[in-house]
This record gives structure tokens, sequence and C-alpha cells, in this order.
């Protein structure tokens, strides 16, 4: 399955949405190959007090699937690991690499290295004594001519996981419109010299303005999320998840706003995260209910911990999710779950990553049978069991400084099954190109909204949420919705059937009707092949014909 530098073709690499790197006779020697866990990183560590933790380079990329790659020419195989997914490396080495071959594989991991602790500040490298138990294999699926390319081996594992998972399509179109996602963050903790200082950035009557405005401005297919609802705003009472914050509302009325935005059509989902816990908010032990390394070591930074999977599933999942039920929401909306995998080496609630997936997963399923739906935040392949939507769903552009470029195998492998969403489109960088993104890919809008005005988040731990009032986001919600949901909402319904590049900066997607949609990133018009022209950082939609 290697390749050399004369032949014709490139490697596929699950980094971020995915990734190419050609075939090509001149290159650098390279210090390193691309090594990443499945599913997010290893171990997990806090990064700082107040930041979001991290145990990699931040510069690395979501891995939301266990597959590898290779086109050679008219041939191709594409690597999916079916069988101890959970605990596997995906390898990618470019030629130049060692030695002068590409090549992919999966290296899997039988016992957890670790660091040990010979006293208070020495440590040593070592090895587990128990072996991870768990089946290990890797199915290759061999492809032929029109199928040799990455969408050929994106939509093989498309169908796997229709069949692996029974996934079927939960799209929530209507009238072939797809619906826009809305956040709505409520309340947020300013940390104090002395006290603790609440901002209320919406309250759930305030939430009843934003979505009639919105509404009145056209937009009649929305979700809406509401985040930061709990008592002392957006993860407050980590671990704890009740009751709904008194400044808001209180539970009254937050069941009145579900009621309500009920009878206009509208889904309400509540975010929670069942990964964070805080030791200032008590509720949990920090001795049999936190995560533990391989060195039986708490992973925490200062008051805050991680809960265990289990823990989370048997002590909070069970006892929480049912009260929001109450409330008459139509679902929850996971944080922070489809963004990595952790172990737990707690003697009381030993995980590893599958058991992981699996607490996590029961949390969605309990999610969804006693409150109706279920989204996630983050791509990991094994939520597309369960999710109704897929938000913060991997799209950056790879680091790798061997890879020529990224592709949407993300997208292609979800699309038709589930809406998946990126980061928030009032949050962009570079606002036009990632909208273009947005659209080459097949995804949808989200934004996340406030009532009040963001510069009252400054010096909080949610800063970076720095532009959110929605008076000044209601126009462009308006035309993303239009353009998006609206003018390309049918394309939801089919599998993406062909996409690359057709000149420089310049990328067309083919869905399985025949429609073409050309996205134009260059400060010029681009003109076809068949003399259609497309606008300046603009995009064409080409109408086919019937569906296959």
């Amino acid at each position: 399955g290697a390749a050399t530098d004369e032949d014709t073709g490139y490697m596929v690499i699950p980094d971020s949405s995915g990734a190419v790197t050609y075939f090509k006779e001149e290159h650098p020697r390279y210090s390193r190959q691309f090594q990443e866990f499945a599913y997010g990183p290893d171990e997990v560590r806090f990064y700082s007090t107040r930041d979001y933790f991290i145990a990699y380079n931040q510069a690395r990329r979501q891995v939301f699937g266990p597959y590898f790659g290779l086109v050679n020419g008219s041939q191709a195989f594409l690597g999916l690991v079916t069988e101890g997914e959970f605990d596997v490396k995906i390898n990618a080495a470019p030629s130049g690499y060692i030695v002068d071959f590409y090549r992919a594989g999966a290296e899997f991991q039988i016992r957890k290295e670790f660091m040990a602790f010979l006293a208070r500040t020495r440590q040593v490298s070592t090895v587990e004594a128990r072996r991870i138990a768990t089946d290990r294999a890797v199915r290759w699926y061999l492809l032929l001519d029109e199928d040799a390319d990455y969408v050929g081996m994106a939509n093989t594992y498309r169908d796997y996981l229709k069949e692996r998972y029974n996934v079927v399509g939960r799209l929530g179109l209507k009238d072939d419109v797809a619906p826009i996602h809305i956040r709505l963050t409520n309340a947020v903790i300013k940390d104090g010299l002395i006290l603790d200082e609440l901002i209320t950035m919406t309250t759930f009557e305030q939430a009843k303005s934003i979505v009639e405005d919105l509404q009145a401005a056209g937009i009649q297919n929305m979700d809406v999320t509401l985040a930061g609802w709990t008592q002392r705003g957006v993860d407050g009472i980590v671990p704890r998840h009740w009751p709904p914050e008194r400044s808001l509302g209180g539970a009254k009325a937050l069941a009145e706003f579900a009621e309500w935005a009920g009878e206009r059509d509208v889904d309400v989902f509540l975010e929670d995260n069942f990964l964070d816990a805080n030791q200032t908010n008590g509720g949990f032990s920090t001795r049999t209910d936190v995560v533990r390394t391989a060195a039986k070591t708490p992973v925490h930074s200062g008051r805050r911990f991680l809960i265990s999977p289990i823990v989370a599933y048997d002590k909070f999942g069970r006892q929480t999710i049912p009260k929001m039920a109450e409330l008459g929401v139509a679902g929850l909306d996971l944080k922070k779950l489809g963004e990595l995998l952790i172990y737990d080496r707690n003697d009381t609630a030993r995980a590893e990553r599958y058991d992981t997936a699996a607490a996590w997963l029961n949390i969605a399923a309990m999610a969804k049978k006693t409150m109706g739906r279920v989204m996630v935040q983050g791509g990991n392949a094994f939520f597309l069991a369960v999710a109704d939507k897929v938000t913060n769903a991997p799209i950056d552009e790879s680091t790798h400084v061997f890879v020529d470029h990224s592709i949407p195998f993300y997208q292609i492998v979800a699309h038709g099954l589930v809406p998946v969403y990126g980061y928030p489109s009032n949050l962009r960088n570079d606002p036009r190109k990632e909208f273009l993104r947005m659209v080459e890919y097949g995804m949808l809008p989200i934004f996340e909204l406030t009532y009040e005005d963001s510069a009252l988040l400054r010096d909080t731990a949610y800063a970076m949420l720095f532009s959110s009032q929605f008076e000044t986001w209601v126009e462009t919600v308006k035309e993303e919705f239009e353009a998006v949901n609206v003018g390309m909402g049918r394309l939801q319904r089919l599998a993406i059937t062909s996409h690359g590049q057709i000149a420089n900066n310049v990328f067309e997607t083919v869905y399985e009707d025949g429609t073409r949609v050309i996205v134009n990133y260059n400060d010029g018009e681009y003109v076809t092949d068949d003399e259609l022209t497309v606008p300046a950082l603009d995009y064409l939609i080409v109408e086919g014909g019937e569906m296959l």
C-alpha cells in the first residue's frame, strides 16, 4: 500500500475535517509524521485554571474517526479500524520521513504509558501491567476507478457508519428549509476579589423577544440552545446541573419559554456539561468521583476537576436529565463530549476509553429517550449513532507542514444523515471566506447571541463571545438563513458524490442529484469550462437533475 515519489496520487489523513498530502518528487526531509489518537488525545490535563484543557500542542486538530487512506493512480484503499478503535493511533508518514515512501496505518495501544512518581519531584516513564482488554481489527476497503478518491473513501465510511450504528436521516427539514441554530447565552459568572458577580446576558423572557424578532425577519425554521441557564450561569455549578438560575426567571419561566417556543415550532435545547467539576460547588468527592491518570493522580487545576465518565452517567445524568425533561424542552446539547475521549484510573469507577464512550453515549441516549432529541458539540463519529445534530464540527485547516490542503472528509461522511454546523458565524476571523467554506463543505450556519451587549463579558471566562448582541446580527442571520438554509436546504438530504479543486482557489462540490456548488475564493471572477461565471469571493449553484 505504500507509494513512491514517482507515483501519482495522495495520502488521506484524519486531521480536522480531513487532509491530503500529494506525492511529489521534490520534498524536504521531515522530522515527524502524523501520529494521533482517534477521537482525541489519550491523556487530558488542564492548560490553566481558567482555560479549556488540552494534552497536546494546540496547533493540532481533532481526529474524528479511526481512518486513513491512500490513492495511487486509479486504485485506492481505505483503512477503517473497526475493533479497538478507541485505543488506536493513526499513523501517516510522508516521503522524506525516515524513508522515501508515503505510507499510513494503525498503531494499537495495548497498555497505557505514563509517568510514575519515584519521589515528589522525580518521575520515570513506565507502562501499566494491565492490558486494555478489547478485540482489535482493521478493515481494508479496496477502491477502483471513479471510487478511487477521498470522496469514495468518505462515502464508504458513511455506508459503514449507517450499517454499524443504524444511522438514518435526522435532518429537521421543513419544506426543504434546513434549521438554523441559535445559541442564546443566558448568564456568566465574573470572578470578583471578594464576591463573584453574575452577569445576566439573556433572561428567559428576553429569549422570547429574540425568537420573535428572528421569526419576524423571516427565519421560520430554527432551533435554540440555552447556554448558562443553570444557577451561576455557564458551568457555574458543575458538576451539579440543577436548578435554573433564579435571576433569569427560574424553572417556571424556563418551562414557560419552552412551551411558548414549542407553540411556534421552535425546539429548545439545554446545554449541559457532564465533564467539568468545581470543588467550590460541592456535590462530588475528589477521592471517588474524579478522573485519575494511570499514576493515580487526579486530573485537576486548583479546584477544577474532571468527573469520572461512569459517575457522570450514574450519579448526575440519571438524576438530573429527568428534571430537565419536566421543563418541556426538546432536547439536551452536550458540551465538549464530542471533542475528546478520556480514560480513568479511578479505583471505584475505572474506565477505558471505550467505557467512557459508552457512558457518554448512555447520557445522550437517556436524553433522547426522555426529552426527544440530543445534539453534541464536536465531531467524534461514534456520536452519529444518536445525535440529531452536530455543532462545532471539525473545519479548521490542518497545520501539519507536509499537508497540501484540507478536505471536507467529515462533512461528506455526515452529509444527508445529520445536520452539521461549525462554530458561530458571529465569531469568525474572516467572515466572507469562512462563510464560503461553510457553503463549500455543505454545512449550516449557527449563531451565538445575547440580549445584552457582549462588552459585559469582558474580564470573564466567556470573553471569547466578543460580538453577540442580537440587534447587531439580525440582518446577518437573515442573510445566511436565506442563502444557505433556504437556498441550499434541499441538498441536506443528499450525499456528496464529488469534491475537488477545479482551479486555483476554486472548489466544486457535486451532490447525488447532479447539483454543483462552485466556490470562488479569489479576488477576481472565475469562468468555468462551460462558461459559467462565478463572481469574486462568491459561489454559484448549478441545479442538477432528478435524484439518483
